[in-house]
């Protein structure tokens, strides 16, 4: 397991037993806090674009993306269309914005992203899968 914080705003850990990214968000979330963590995640060996993603967007944390900022984010995905990924939200705007993020990906063959408003519920998802997927 390895795990790291950085200044420009979120950790990330990456659990290659479970197969599961976690990031957690805080501060100013804007266009380039989300390039410096996908330039971080694909520069780790640890990292596979097959693994499950929780990312959770603390109270505090504020948008400050564009809706064009955000459809342009859609190209630089390091996910695969087989990850499970789950974005909880603690604030309407963040719950929104993630799930603008989960329609834009839809079209782009990527269905498995899905807001939540509570960190259990996430988990419960993103294990349901991993639970199906180990039988």
């Amino acid at each position: 397991m390895n795990r790291r914080q950085n200044r420009v705003g979120y950790s990330l850990k990456i659990d290659k037993e479970r197969r599961l990214v976690t990031v957690s968000v805080w501060g100013v979330l804007d266009k380039e806090s989300v390039l410096a963590f996908r330039r971080e995640l694909l520069a780790d060996e640890d990292f596979k674009p097959e693994f499950n993603q929780l990312i959770e967007y603390n109270p505090d944390t504020k948008l400050a993306l564009s809706s064009q900022e955000v459809d342009e984010l859609k190209f630089s995905d390091p996910f695969s269309p087989v990850s499970r990924r789950a974005a909880v939200a603690h604030s309407d705007v963040l719950f929104g914005y993630a799930r603008m993020y989960a329609s834009l990906m839809e079209a782009r063959g990527q269905e498995k992203i899905r807001a939540f408003r509570t960190r259990a519920e996430a988990v419960l998802w993103i294990e349901a899968e991993q639970a199906a997927g180990s039988q």
